[in-house]
């Protein structure tokens, strides 16, 4: 009976032992899914603020780098914009000033040949006139028109110009002679027949030969003494600009006209008298 009852009671021990290490292994898995549930629910709050704090910081970023790239562009146009405007106003003004002044019909002002008025001619006349120096020389240019012509601005234009610059006109022009006399040499004879007894013909033809007359020699020794500038062909003149050169002023009267256009083309070389 004695040993019945002690292993009853190591039974009921045994079952009490089993029963507390369920009971504590049920606490201890009751406690370490707790913790588990605790970690698993503030990991994602902890990964949503982290989210949340780098999506901010993204946005700023973001937001600041476009408003500067935006604010960039805006500056560069209107900068642009301005500049434009600006370059377009003096180019308008530049070209006011440049620009000659019309006024009534027959009446002009130019840069370089000042108020021209051809309202009060009678006829094809003068104009415009001028001394101009080349050299040793001296002489007049004329500027001609018709009575009530409204002078063109294109050709005063190419006549300043080529006035700006006698010595290559000059230049131009005697080559001309010299191509021409040496093709036709019967102003040359002409002169050299009656030979004045002056220095100039005493050097270029001694002996009275004129088939010994350097032409270049010849060109060289003429003398510029008057430009026409025709802004009308009343007269009927071939050229608008006509270049009167002499070999003996002081004696003869013979000239040779070198007649070109505005743009130094050569139209005709005429002797006149």
């Amino acid at each position: 009976m004695a040993k019945a009852k002690k292993k009853k009671s190591n039974k009921a021990k045994k079952v009490k032992k089993t029963v507390a290490a369920k009971r504590t292994a049920k606490k201890a898995g009751k406690k370490k899914s707790a913790k588990r549930s605790v970690k698993k629910a503030a990991l994602p709050k902890a990964a949503k603020k982290t989210t949340k704090k780098t999506t901010k910081k993204t946005t700023k970023k973001t937001t600041k780098k476009t408003t500067k790239k935006t604010a960039k562009k805006t500056a560069k146009k209107t900068a642009k914009k301005t500049a434009k405007k600006a370059v377009t106003k003096a180019a308008e003004k530049s070209a006011k000033k440049a620009a000659p002044k019309k006024t009534a019909a027959g009446k002009v002002d130019h840069a370089f040949f000042g108020e021209l008025d051809t309202r009060a001619l009678d006829g094809v006349d003068v104009i415009w006139d001028r001394d101009f120096s080349l050299g040793d020389a001296t002489f007049e240019v004329c500027l001609w028109a018709a009575p009530g012509q409204s002078p063109e601005m294109r050709m005063l234009d190419a006549f300043a110009a080529l006035l700006e610059d006698l010595p290559s006109l000059d230049a131009h022009a005697r080559q001309l002679l010299r191509q021409d006399l040496e093709q036709d040499r019967s102003y040359i004879e002409y002169y050299v027949e009656g030979r004045p007894d002056t220095a100039v013909f005493n050097a270029l033809a001694p002996h009275g030969d004129a088939s010994v007359v350097d032409v270049d020699a010849f060109v060289s020794a003429m003398a510029l003494t008057g430009i026409g500038l025709w802004l009308s062909d009343a007269d009927g003149v071939s050229g608008p600009v006509v270049m009167d050169y002499m070999i003996d002023e002081e004696n003869s009267d013979q000239i040779l006209a070198v007649k070109l256009t505005e743009t130094s083309q050569l139209v005709s070389i005429d002797w006149e008298s």
